[in-house]
């Protein structure tokens, strides 16, 4: 079996991100290994949405 706590940490970090709620309201600041995963999630969003505009863009113009 899996880490239930670390998958509770991930359901947590997906439902807050949807919600723009900053990063220290999910995870306490002992938990260094759930704020990471949960930084680099959002860090991957942006940067697939970054990609996402330039893509638009450049078909645009």
């Amino acid at each position: 079996m899996g880490n239930p706590y670390l998958s509770d940490c991930e359901r947590r970090s997906s439902i807050y991100q949807k919600n723009n709620i900053p990063i220290f309201f999910i995870a306490p600041f002992h938990d260094r290994n759930c704020q990471m995963n949960i930084f680099d999630s959002i860090e991957n969003a942006h940067q697939e949405r970054y990609e996402k505009v330039k893509r638009i863009r450049a078909n645009t113009f």
